[in-house]
């Protein structure tokens, strides 16, 4: 059960669990906040939408975390390999979210590169509004090189299917040069960003637990 508290003097808001908060933001940050979830089921994904939805400029799916306490449960990385189900949860996502709520996904490479584009083109045709992929497969570690060139003709598979997809690298990204670097792979300068996930996690503050996932 989670209940939300706005904090009179400061304006934050609360979303309290049990027995503390277990999220926190403020209007401030609204117009920039996406509120990443993971789940398996469609319902679920709408309810735990809507449950923040007021706080939050857009929903993205997990499809890339690897760690057992998300693949066990056929979140995160899982549903990679069950295209029917992810693309039911962004469907879902998209059908109920007020076109003003982005609604996107995260996912890593599959091994092969014919299957990661048929992925690709179910997940933009769900309606997304961006699409993250981490240069990584399933399997491969922080401590092993993304695949960036791999990159660049996902890039170009979504710009030629024309919606406005937005493509976000993550991978080996750790600040303005590996940004370029990326960019000039890709061949691309509209349509891709970076997304620098380690380097902001070594700097802030929050507790290690926020974060247990990796990137």
């Amino acid at each position: 059960m989670t209940y939300v508290v706005v904090l009179a003097v400061t304006g934050v808001v609360n979303y309290n669990g049990k027995s503390r908060a277990i999220w926190s933001t403020h209007p401030i940050e609204k117009p920039y906040l996406i509120y990443q979830i993971g789940s398996a089921d469609p319902e679920l994904a709408v309810k735990a939408a809507k449950t923040v939805m007021n706080d939050v400029s857009g929903i993205d799916l997990n499809c890339g975390c690897p760690k057992p306490f998300s693949t066990s449960g056929g979140m995160g990385a899982a549903l990679l390999t069950n295209p029917d189900l992810l693309c039911s949860i962004l469907t879902a996502l998209r059908d109920a979210m007020p076109p003003e709520i982005s609604v996107s996904a995260k996912i890593r490479l599959l091994p092969t590169q014919e299957d990661t584009l048929k992925l690709v083109e179910r997940i933009v045709d769900t309606g997304v509004s961006a699409l993250t992929v981490h240069c990584r497969t399933r399997n491969m570690r922080k401590t092993e090189k993304a695949t960036i060139e791999r990159l660049r003709e996902i890039v170009e598979f979504v710009e030629k299917m024309g919606k406005g997809v937005a493509v976000i690298e993550n991978g080996d990204c750790l600040g303005y040069e590996d940004a370029k670097r990326v960019r000039e792979a890709t061949g691309q300068f509209r349509w891709v960003c970076v997304i620098t996930c380690r380097l902001i996690l070594h700097r802030c503050s929050f507790r290690h637990d926020c974060h247990r996932c990796g990137v």
